[in-house]
């Protein structure tokens, strides 16, 4: 039988088993809800990683995108430049142009005194070979000019001044037209040159161009220098000029240069322009 203290003793250790069990109840649904609140929190973190993950490689990728276009545009125009740079060093071929291929008919181009000459100043496109006379020792007209066409051409190609000298002697030899072609000799650098293109003028030139002789020694500041040159000038206006009709003004655009010969410091000039005033009754 048990007693009124064991009884309450029993409850007691009841109500202590009760409130322990319910405890550890409360304890494990703490435990339990803190486990899950902390695996929630990774598995939050682990997608919050993998954001970061995919977002930083994304970026990564977007730039080696970026740096592949611009190696691969850098190589495309490395490329264009390469082409163009060989094009730029492709030799461009100068076609050889022969004397027969261009021709200048003196019928068809006229040229005036006062207008611009064929001379040694100006040089056109080189041609290699002297020019051969295509006929016997007699040319008929068009052979001779087709042949002095190709001379004055030749002439204008070269700076050589033994080939111009050399040009101007064959003129010289088979005549010319049109006598204006070569008046920009007259000015030459070189007085042989100067010497040859009067002594042509004095076969071939009218009597109107006595004008044109008085060149080399109008201006002021004569170039020329020697004394044969000095005297081929003389020469040639006395073969030329034919003043007796001419206006005044006209005379002395002739006479006034020669005078001023007069006081050359050659015995040989100074002798040629009074012998040249004379004739001319100057």
């Amino acid at each position: 039988m048990i007693t009124i203290k064991e009884y309450i003793n029993n409850i007691g250790i009841s109500k202590t088993s009760t409130q322990l069990k319910k405890d550890v109840q409360v304890n494990g649904a703490i435990q339990n809800k803190k486990l899950e609140e902390d695996k929630f929190e990774k598995n939050e973190n682990k997608k919050i990683d993998k954001k970061k993950i995919i977002k930083i490689g994304a970026i990564l990728t977007g730039a080696l995108v970026i740096i592949t276009a611009f190696l691969k545009r850098k190589q495309i125009m490395d490329f264009v430049s390469s082409l163009f740079n060989k094009k730029e060093k492709i030799p461009q071929k100068t076609p050889k142009i022969e004397p027969s291929e261009v021709k200048i008919e003196p019928s068809e181009i006229k040229i005036k005194s006062s207008e611009v000459k064929i001379g040694p100043d100006k040089v056109e496109s080189v041609i290699n070979d002297f020019p051969t006379p295509k006929f016997a020792s007699k040319p008929t007209i068009q052979q001779r000019d087709e042949y002095v066409n190709e001379l004055l051409k030749y002439m204008n190609s070269t700076p050589d001044t033994k080939l111009h000298l050399k040009a101007l002697k064959e003129i010289e030899k088979y005549g010319i037209k049109d006598i204006d072609y070569i008046t920009g000799w007259l000015s030459s650098p070189d007085e042989s040159a100067i010497r040859e293109t009067l002594k042509i003028y004095q076969k071939y030139a009218p009597n109107k161009k006595a004008y044109d002789v008085i060149e080399p020694i109008v201006i002021d500041d004569i170039k020329i220098k020697e004394d044969e040159t000095f005297i081929e000038v003389l020469k040639t206006i006395q073969k030329l000029a034919h003043l007796e009709n001419d206006d005044p003004n006209d005379r002395e655009i002739i006479l006034r240069p020669v005078r001023r010969l007069l006081d050359n410091k050659s015995e040989k000039v100074r002798k040629a322009a009074q012998e040249t005033l004379d004739k001319l009754k100057g």
